[in-house]
């Protein structure tokens, strides 16, 4: 029996580690689904045009974490001084964000992998000097985009809903 996983016709990306160090290997921008998101061809297709329109910013859709709450839990969160916080519906833009469902510029893909990959998974609230992790992964990227490269706050479409299928 597997874990639930959806199959489809899309291009796939066969990582490990949870490291999309490979990404850069398509030098161009990437619309990213992750393994475990379902979406409708018309919010895929909705997606991927606002992405056009702007293609030099990222933008997510929200997905659902399913975690004991009671309330809804979505991916992306926002920081509020010392913590991070998970994203409400009326929340337009977030700080910190998932690879659920991600429009990414190749632009900042280069720009992260060329940062000093010792420093650029730091959060200054809560790493020292000593922590280092060199993976790509959601954290690391969205903590660098956040707290060093300095990005603007990054769009959610809350009109495209993306299915979490593992929770």
């Amino acid at each position: 029996m597997g874990r639930p996983h959806v199959v489809d016709q899309i291009e796939r990306f066969v990582m490990g580690n949870y490291d999309y160090h490979g990404l850069e290997r398509y030098d161009d921008d990437i619309l990213l689904l992750e393994w475990d998101i379902a979406i409708s061809r018309e919010d895929l297709t909705k997606f991927s045009k606002r992405a056009e329109t702007d293609p030099s910013f990222i933008r997510v859709a929200p997905y659902r974490l399913y975690e004991a709450r009671a309330y809804p839990v979505w991916a992306h969160r926002n920081v509020w001084s010392t913590r991070d916080h998970f994203v409400r519906e009326e929340d337009k833009t977030c700080d910190l964000f998932g690879f659920g469902c991600i429009y990414l510029p190749q632009k900042l893909i280069t720009a992260f992998l060329e940062a000093d990959s010792e420093v650029r998974a730091r959060d200054p609230r809560y790493h020292g000097p000593d922590h280092k992790d060199t993976r790509f992964t959601d954290q690391t990227f969205s903590t660098w985009y956040h707290w060093h490269y300095k990005g603007p706050r990054v769009p959610i479409d809350w009109d495209i809903r993306p299915i979490h299928l593992n929770w």
